[in-house]
């Protein structure tokens, strides 16, 4: 019984492990080439398996390119949670930069969190843990303003400044200039203009009349 129990196990953690390596092989695609380029057959090239076998992990392209874009998600927070203990990340601007940073260097996130805001429905399964994600990102972002010594408690304040550094990253990214030094320069200009807007005590004050 219990060589059983332990075989059992074992045999779950190789399936993990399994469905790891695709996972990690789907966000490698996504940084040389777009989403819709994408088929499972690359993808279970890419992981070194057959794609019969990528089938017995994943359902289809969907599921999988959604819980790559959540495993992603959860080490991007799990990078800020770290950060923001250290003291790395202790004001507002600094966490707009980083935040647009990270879009603009990482391919696989930005395709992976343009295509959940703009066309995806999320299966059941992966809502939970994809909304206690969010959250998670949206506690981060508040205990920047907390070290930043603005404690307005006003989650459509958070809401707000990521909704709007998301916006400015998906509106210039991919805008078709030539000097790509120059875009990321006007990203981060427009993060840190956004970073000042947020964190004035008039729109906390206007904030709190619109729940009236």
């Amino acid at each position: 019984m219990a060589r059983d129990s332990a075989f059992n196990k074992l045999r779950e953690e190789e399936r993990e492990v399994r469905r790891q390596l695709i996972i990690e092989a789907a966000l490698s695609l996504l940084e040389k080439k777009s989403f819709d380029q994408i088929g499972m057959r690359d993808i279970a090239s890419e992981a070194g398996i057959s794609p019969a076998s990528l089938y017995r992990y994943f359902p289809g392209q969907t599921d999988l390119l959604m819980e790559s874009f959540i495993y992603d998600l959860e080490s991007l927070v799990l990078e800020f949670n770290q950060r923001l203990s250290a003291d790395e990340i202790d004001t507002v601007e600094k966490f707009a930069v980083e935040f647009v940073d990270i879009l603009i260097k990482n391919e696989a996130t930005f395709q992976m969190m343009s295509y959940m805001m703009v066309k995806a429905d999320i299966p059941p399964e992966l809502l939970d843990k994809f909304n206690s994600i969010m959250k998670n990102l949206f506690s981060n972002i508040e205990d920047v303003f907390k070290k930043s010594g603005i404690d307005y408690g006003d989650r459509n304040i958070i809401h707000g400044l990521f909704a709007s550094l998301a916006g400015i990253v998906m509106t210039f990214r991919n805008f078709p200039v030539k000097d790509r030094e120059l875009l990321k320069n006007h990203i981060i200009k427009l993060a840190q203009i956004s970073s000042f807007a947020f964190t004035r005590k008039d729109v906390f004050e206007f904030a709190k009349e619109t729940k009236k």
